[in-house]
């Protein structure tokens, strides 16, 4: 079934007590992201080194209920990232974003376990429909 803008919750209320990790070494994009998720009352945080991002969330897994990564970073490229995630808490769903990558498709990234894949710039609403979507199936 397709989801379409009119059936998301107009509420702004849409990602509370939701706590979304942010990777992108592009400090313009991932600051777009976040206020994007922050505006739907997400608790967010935010990493622009994708080690540091590994290291805080190996120290606390258990808060972090969703990842949305960039894919061509320097040091951990976001598909690395998502597997060593994913080795420690598997099923947590995470949105890998890319640029151009010879490396990430939908195909890897299904084959790793993602639950989303996009290629930028990605739509906002698009992101959020996604996000919803992923909220939904792993409602508890």
């Amino acid at each position: 079934e397709t989801v379409t803008s009119s059936s998301l919750p107009k509420s702004q209320n849409l990602l509370k007590n939701l706590h979304i990790m942010v990777v992108d070494d592009e400090p313009e994009i991932a600051t777009m992201v976040r206020d994007l998720l922050k505006l739907h009352s997400a608790e967010v945080t935010l990493f622009n080194d994708p080690r540091q991002a590994l290291a805080s969330f190996e120290n606390n897994p258990q808060i972090i209920d969703m990842v949305i990564t960039d894919e061509t970073m320097p040091g951990l490229s976001g598909m690395h990232l998502a597997q060593k995630i994913l080795a420690i808490k598997p099923g947590l769903p995470i949105i890998l974003i890319t640029g151009y990558s010879e490396h990430a498709n939908v195909e890897t990234a299904d084959a790793i376990g993602l639950a989303g894949f996009f290629y930028k710039p990605v739509k906002t609403s698009e992101l959020l429909q996604k996000i919803q979507t992923l909220l939904q199936i792993n409602a508890k």
